[in-house]
């Protein structure tokens, strides 16, 4: 677990293209982020990947991102 509550969480992380995410999206995020990080330099280029793979994935709806298709 990489922040204890959302209130611990970097703003800029909180949110994706307006749209609020959850906690369990923050993480999942966040560990695709780390899987796909080449180190701490690579980390802004890996997070922008896994943005576009999330994006990709699900679609903003109400006000909060959901799975498509129920991926």
């Amino acid at each position: 677990m990489f922040f204890e509550s959302i209130n611990k969480v970097p703003p800029r992380l909180r949110k994706l293209r307006g749209t609020a995410l959850s906690m369990d999206q923050i993480e999942a995020l966040l560990s695709r982020t780390e899987e796909i990080s080449g180190g701490p330099s690579d980390f802004p280029n890996a997070l922008a990947q896994a943005r576009r793979e999330f994006m990709e994935s699900h679609e903003s709806v109400n006000g909060a991102w959901v799975a498509v298709g129920g991926s």
